[in-house]
């Protein structure tokens, strides 16, 4: 049976990133397509509307104010009206102001019965000035109202325009920002925001069929770069760095082994200093100098210490001292760190486990995540396996509404796979809490 709802492409980015210039690329090659467009700006007159072409197609513009914030009642009323008008059209277009976040957007489309029952979400198009991308960076982190990351996180396909001209090792840089908040999309390098429409129109990202293709990749490294067991008396101790030009993030607590400290290790090399003193097992130094390069060690029982450091001790130079004689440590291990990149407020967590997941451990951990992060986890999207069912469980959200549909039989191994995309996620307790969805073999 054919879905019988319209399609919709919802068309974001900054201002002067080119979404009027690919809207009007979309309307003169319409594919057979009779259009609608939903155009939303700031102010009272339409300014972009000077630019599109006249057309036949049904064109509705919205000019009260932000389409995903304050006229989000507006655009709902008006696509109920598309619904119920007599003029036809076979498609959807929403150009969002450069301001928009599109997860509200998309939120209203599932939190009405109507809208859902007659529109179809294909796919979201995020338009990047690659030539200003590291100051919408910037502002993104410095600014509430900035949704420059936002609208990445959400979209499907990514057209880093204006290329031409920047070098080829800055335009890598940009994809891998781009990367790192949205695992998931496709990017593609434009010029006049210049794409086949063909290739627009025809996109049906938000199927759930297309989870099945979801590329994974888990970065396998870690918070910190080394760690270290030391056998520290009781006492006030210093901790020094010789060698020093950035700053530098370090843990240490009671544990009689490397291995016995890793999880809760991650854990404290992960979370904002000021949660650490929560924490009874861990013991915190603090800094004594301004240029940090000197810290008292203040170790309050007898007993072994593992240290984490998020770089080589070789390359710091550090010391510990005891009476100022250099403590050596009893094992000392290297790992491999994992990458940062300066991507702002939003991040993704990609989590990749072989095994079966019991149904109500899994709903309790989604439900508890929500809480967690209310209104932070924007998209999220995966394939699950659960006991009893041949069929892989596909599931996609936007915030905390989710589709779960059935997917074709397994073959080979049961192999799990979600990304969660969001403001400010812990990559390491939403993994550690997914796993322990997973039911124990015997």
């Amino acid at each position: 049976m054919s879905d019988k709802r319209k399609g919709v492409t919802l068309v974001v980015g900054f201002l002067g990133s080119g979404k009027t210039t690919l809207i009007n690329q979309l309307i003169k090659d319409n594919q057979g397509l009779k259009l609608a467009l939903i155009e939303n700006e700031f102010g009272e007159l339409g300014v972009d509307n000077e630019f599109l072409p006249n057309i036949e197609e049904l064109v509705l513009e919205m000019n009260d104010g932000c389409l995903c914030c304050s006229v989000r009642g507006d655009m709902v009323q008006a696509l109920k009206n598309l619904i119920n008008q007599e003029q036809e059209f076979d498609h959807l277009i929403i150009e969002a102001t450069g301001m928009a976040s599109p997860g509200p957007i998309l939120d209203s489309f599932k939190k009405s019965r109507e809208l859902e029952e007659s529109f179809r979400i294909n796919t979201v198009i995020s338009l990047v000035d690659a030539i200003h991308f590291d100051r919408n960076m910037k502002r993104d982190q410095e600014e509430e109202e900035s949704n420059f990351s936002d609208q990445l996180a959400f979209s499907d396909l990514i057209l880093l325009n204006k290329t031409e001209g920047l070098e080829e090792k800055k335009l890598v840089v940009i994809e891998d920002q781009i990367t790192a908040i949205n695992p998931d999309s496709e990017v593609r390098r434009t010029n006049f925001s210049k794409i086949n429409p063909s290739e627009i129109y025809e996109r049906n990202y938000y199927d759930p069929k297309k989870v099945e293709n979801l590329q994974i990749n888990v970065d396998e490294g870690e918070t910190f770069a080394w760690a270290g067991l030391f056998d520290l008396p009781v006492g006030k101790h210093h901790l020094y760095f010789n060698h020093i030009h950035h700053s530098v993030n370090w843990s240490f607590l009671k544990e009689n082994s490397i291995d016995a400290g890793l999880s809760l290790g991650r854990i404290l090399m992960s979370s904002p200093p000021h949660k650490l003193n929560k924490l009874e097992k861990v013991m915190i130094g603090s800094p004594y100098t301004s240029d940090q390069r000197l810290f008292e060690l203040h170790v309050l029982e007898p007993g072994k210490i593992v240290f984490f450091l998020d770089d080589h001790p070789s390359h710091l130079q550090m010391e510990i001292r005891v009476r100022d004689k250099v403590q050596l440590p009893l094992e000392e291990r290297g790992f491999t760190k994992r990458k940062k990149h300066a991507h702002g407020k939003v991040n993704s967590v990609s989590i990749e486990v072989e095994g079966e997941l019991d149904p109500s451990t899994f709903q309790f951990y989604l439900n508890s995540l929500f809480m967690k992060y209310p209104d932070r986890i924007y998209r999220s999207k995966g394939i699950l396996c659960f006991p009893g069912n041949p069929h892989k469980v596909f599931f996609q959200g936007v915030y905390e509404n989710f589709d779960f549909s059935e997917g074709p039989m397994w073959s080979g191994t049961k192999q799990n796979r979600v990304v969660f995309i969001g403001m400010g996620l812990n990559a390491d307790l939403i993994t550690s809490g997914f796993k322990n969805c997973l039911i124990k073999t015997k």
